[in-house]
């Protein structure tokens, strides 16, 4: 709307009045698309004073700019540092961006662009044809999109500062056709795709406004455990890369009682991990390798989904489904012993499942029914064994009661155990 008014009256101002209303549009974009534009016109004299002024204007608000961002994000960080600097450097000269993951180099033409410019992507050429002056910004805008396409690592963040340049051609093809609708049918023609292709962006922009908001999982997850767990628990959550990625931030840290905890590079199943009541882990489900670790020492309080596909269906209205996938689970700590630590393991679920068999071997020995025979033990024995059953717990190392007696017939046949006192009596034995 903005480009549509400041091109109002495209045809009837001068080139020099076209290009000060340019400068209005694109005058809080980033400064390297503008700046290939600065470099085409200052090849010729006609712009040598306007290229001059830019420069001037450029170096200094430059200079100021840097020394406002160096003085406030070094107060913050408690060191010397320039933010912007350190992500070019990172990004651009040592090239590491792809750890962040990557994407085809047409990327930003065919993925970025469509869905930020939607139908309007159509009508650029139109305003090129129909204005031959946007050709100067246009060109500069698509070769910064190139430039950019050669790095791994691709962002619609990184290509934003271009959007107004684009929308410059796109208002001047509306303005050109919607003033001269009137003169032919294929012109009035054109002006009702004009009013059409408003009306598709708006649905398109409805549509990604709804995946958007399945984008952040990090912030749901956070959210929801403020509901699931009281205000007035002492919580010490471990935030993994994703949800900080993905919504967690300051600003969902709203209860000053709990520690948000987002320290890298911990290994899955440590032992580091006892010191967090709760985690926000990224996992693909349940049975994901990076939760198997856990399986023994915490319980999976929820799950929270995210953006997975748009899957259309023509036979239904509207004719497509947004999908989700599970993408972070929170987790909850369980109570273990406190020699958890103690038992001389390296990892959580090695502890965790130690002290599981002990309680498991415990249980199973308490609640076994030991049937004794009367050819192996006389019967006066298991009478009295009956009623002094203890616990398995204090029975003593020493005693074999698998031995047969003297006295008592060695006879293979009557030594009749059932399978399950077979496996009491070993453990017995081992305790």
């Amino acid at each position: 709307m903005l480009c549509s008014i400041v091109f109002q009256a495209t045809t009837e101002v001068s080139e020099r009045y076209f290009w000060r209303r340019c400068c209005i549009v694109v005058s809080c974009t980033h400064s390297i698309p503008v700046s290939f534009h600065v470099l085409l016109k200052s090849s010729s004299s006609k712009y040598n004073g306007f290229t001059t002024r830019a420069l001037k204007i450029g170096v200094i608000s430059s200079l100021c700019a840097l020394l406002i961002t160096f003085t406030v994000d070094s107060v913050f960080w408690n060191k010397p540092i320039w933010p912007e600097g350190e992500v070019f450097w990172f990004n651009a000269i040592m090239n590491k961006s792809s750890e962040w993951g990557t994407s085809p180099f047409l990327w930003y033409w065919y993925s970025a662009l469509p869905r930020a410019l939607g139908a309007s992507i159509t009508l650029i050429p139109a305003g090129i044809i129909g204005e031959k002056r946007t050709k100067s910004l246009i060109f500069p805008a698509a070769i910064f999109v190139f430039m950019l396409s050669f790095l791994p690592h691709k962002e619609l963040r990184f290509i934003i500062y271009t959007f107004p340049l684009f929308n410059i051609s796109i208002a001047v093809a509306c303005n050109k056709v919607w003033i001269n609708r009137h003169k032919s049918m294929t012109r009035w023609a054109a002006s009702v795709y004009i009013v059409l292709h408003i009306i598709i962006n708006v649905i398109l922009s409805c549509i990604l406004l709804r995946v958007a908001s399945d984008n952040y999982p990090g912030g749901v997850a956070i959210s929801r455990l403020h509901r699931l767990v009281s205000p007035e628990n002492q919580v010490h959550v471990y935030i993994d890369n994703l949800p900080a990625q993905t919504g967690v931030s300051r600003f969902t840290e709203i209860n000053k009682n709990w520690i948000y905890n987002k320290t890298e590079n911990l290994t899955p199943g440590s032992t580091d991990f006892l010191i967090f009541s709760h985690l926000l882990l990224e996992a693909k489900s349940k049975y994901s390798p990076n939760l198997k670790p856990f399986s023994h020492s915490h319980e999976i309080l929820d799950v929270v989904d995210g953006f997975s596909h748009i899957h259309f269906n023509y036979n239904s209205f509207p004719p497509f489904r947004i999908k989700s996938k599970p993408m972070i689970f929170i987790l909850k700590k369980i109570i273990l012993p406190k020699n958890i630590t103690e038992n001389g393991t390296s990892t959580l679920s090695e502890s965790a499942s130690k002290e599981v068999k002990k309680k498991s071997i415990t249980k199973k020995i308490t609640n076994v029914d030991i049937n004794i025979t009367d050819n192996l033990v006389p019967k006066e024995i298991v009478d009295s064994s009956k009623e002094n059953l203890v616990s398995a717990k204090n029975i003593n190392k020493e005693v074999n009661i698998a031995k047969p007696l003297d006295d008592e017939p060695k006879d293979s046949e009557n030594k009749t155990f059932s399978n399950n006192n077979s496996e009491a009596l070993i453990d017995v034995k081992e305790m």
